[in-house]
């Protein structure tokens, strides 16, 4: 069991004109990327591990250009905006 902490991120698109932009438009499809937080895994003796999770909600989470969504690292993301709850959790806000 791991616990993470990370502001909310939100999703990106490819830059607009930019050559992966024009390369998905005359395929019919957007370049858009939903909010993700990436985790890189590593330790001695094992192959290093990029993955992310998906934030529920975020209008791209199905529909990530990337094709990196999949249902068990779409996540809930709690925003705390109680100042005890962020006092408490020795959080800057």
């Amino acid at each position: 069991r791991y616990t993470a902490r990370s502001i909310i991120p939100s999703g990106y698109g490819v830059p607009e004109g930019a050559p992966t932009d024009v390369v998905l438009k005359a395929l019919g499809r957007h370049g858009e990327r939903p909010a993700h937080i990436h985790y890189f895994v590593s330790a001695p003796g094992h192959q290093h591990l990029t993955t992310q999770i998906n934030l529920a909600g975020d209008p791209y989470t199905y529909d990530d250009f990337a094709f990196a969504t999949r249902e068990e690292l779409v996540i809930p993301a709690t925003r705390i905006d109680d100042a005890a709850e962020i006092d408490k959790r020795r959080l800057e806000g």
